[in-house]
């Protein structure tokens, strides 16, 4: 056997090996890495109930909101009961199934199916089926120190896709570094001839085109994700070569090396949270709630907190809005739209520098909230395309500010999934964004 077929024979064993290691014992560790990341979180959610306890704030106004805002961000159903047995607070509205489930677990008459996952002398934690709808649940109960009975329960199905996409796109760069061991392979062989490699890139590429063609939306989120995070990963394995060298000649360089590094690491970390938070959105798996707020408050709170960063950049910020205009939403997502807004406002403002945020009548029952800024205009063959993921009109400019081509993507699947429009418009002197809400009756 030649050289060149042996070290192809070499890296397509080790190519395999990587890969069927990955897929039969990735997936479980991965899940289980996702439950304790749940576990830990369900376990700060029984602290703060317990510190609020313990100062005796669960009847407060302030609780209320905390109370609110733990369960929506953890995805958690929280039930507190007392000794009485009578339900206390509850963050939804099967509160009576959910207390009946407490006093199983108190009087130990819960599923015996039930898998422990944790024990303590304050709480306990289960993983358990529902039996009315067969859906597998997280469960934590206990007794806070002031002897309130509390259930915590969070659904297993967003973890279990979390732990698949990770597992998917652990594959992926799996496989990907077993294809640049194979190139690595050729070149040490010695014995491969130019027109050989460059017959075998050319059937490679034709294989992976022809793949491209019958993959499905997985396969092109791995595509992208993969293109995003090449950058960020060749700046930190080339600086990270640097500092094992010591190339860096003073502690000032070694800083800065360090620097990119931990710059790099972050933008990638912000990437795949967004990329996570879309997937949620998009499969269905996050929940809105119908809050009654003021816009304008909303909006002039945010921009007040964003004033340091106006000034820095020379951008003048200007309301135009009414004194008071109460929507019907989820305070939390309409934020993030308009964060996203903004924050491509920032990024692409020129010329005189100016953003104006106007809420107007769009029709009866919806205002229009819109975000102008000064500078080119979107080209037009650009302007369905932007609210793709990874879609730039200017790449090198994005990549500059670190955007990753995903913000105007949960803005408009936030958008989509409250039953909103949205939009862009290019002016004479600058393009705005806009996006409608529910006004409140």
């Amino acid at each position: 056997m030649s050289y060149h077929k042996k070290y192809l024979l070499i890296s397509g064993i080790i190519m395999g090996l990587i890969v069927f290691v990955a897929l039969c014992f990735g997936g479980p560790l991965i899940r289980q890495f996702f439950i304790s990341r749940k576990l830990n979180s369900m376990t700060d959610v029984y602290k703060e109930l317990n510190t609020a306890s313990a100062m005796h704030k669960l009847d407060s106004e302030s609780f209320d909101l905390m109370f609110k805002k733990i369960s929506e961000n953890n995805n958690i159903s929280i039930v507190l009961v007392d000794s009485d047995s009578e339900t206390i607070k509850s963050s939804g509205q099967d509160y009576e199934y959910m207390s009946r489930l407490l006093l199983g677990y108190l009087f130990d008459s819960s599923d015996p199916d039930s898998q422990a996952l944790q024990k303590s002398a304050r709480y306990e934690a289960y993983l358990t089926s529902d039996p009315r709808n067969g859906i597998e649940y997280i469960d934590m109960w206990g007794i806070l120190d002031d002897g309130t009975l509390f259930l915590l329960r969070s659904p297993l199905g967003s973890i279990v896709q979390n732990a698949e996409l990770t597992k998917n796109i652990l594959v992926f760069f799996l496989i990907s570094i077993a294809l640049v061991l194979l190139v690595i392979f050729l070149i040490i062989s010695r014995r491969v001839t130019v027109s050989e490699l460059r017959e075998d890139n050319l059937r490679l590429q034709k294989d992976i085109e022809l793949k491209e063609k019958n993959e499905n939306m997985r396969r092109e989120f791995l595509s992208n994700i993969s293109h995003e995070l090449k950058t960020p990963i060749a700046l930190i394995q080339g600086y990270a070569e640097g500092l094992k060298e010591s190339v860096n000649k003073d502690e000032q360089s070694k800083d800065f090396y360090c620097d990119v590094i931990m710059d790099e690491a972050s933008k990638m970390n912000k990437i795949v949270k967004n990329l996570l938070d879309l997937n949620q959105l998009e499969f269905g798996q996050t929940e809105f709630s119908n809050d009654v707020f003021d816009i304008v408050s909303l909006i002039k709170n945010y921009i007040q907190q964003s004033e340091i960063i106006f000034e820095q950049k020379g951008i003048n910020v200007t309301i135009d809005a009414p004194d008071s205009a109460p929507v019907l939403a989820d305070e939390y997502y309409t934020e993030e739209i308009f964060n996203n807004y903004i924050t491509n406002a920032i990024n692409y403002v020129s010329g005189d520098k100016r953003i104006i945020v106007s809420i107007t009548d769009h029709d009866e029952a919806r205002y229009r909230i819109s975000v102008f800024d000064t500078g080119d205009r979107i080209p037009e063959e650009s302007i369905e395309r932007i609210w793709d993921k990874f879609y730039k009109v200017d790449k090198a400019r994005t990549r500059e500010y670190g955007g990753s081509g995903v913000g105007l993507s949960i803005a408009k699947a936030i958008a989509d999934k409250m039953g909103q429009s949205y939009g862009v418009e290019n002016h004479e002197d600058g393009v705005s964004f806009y996006f409608t809400l529910n006004k409140a009756k």
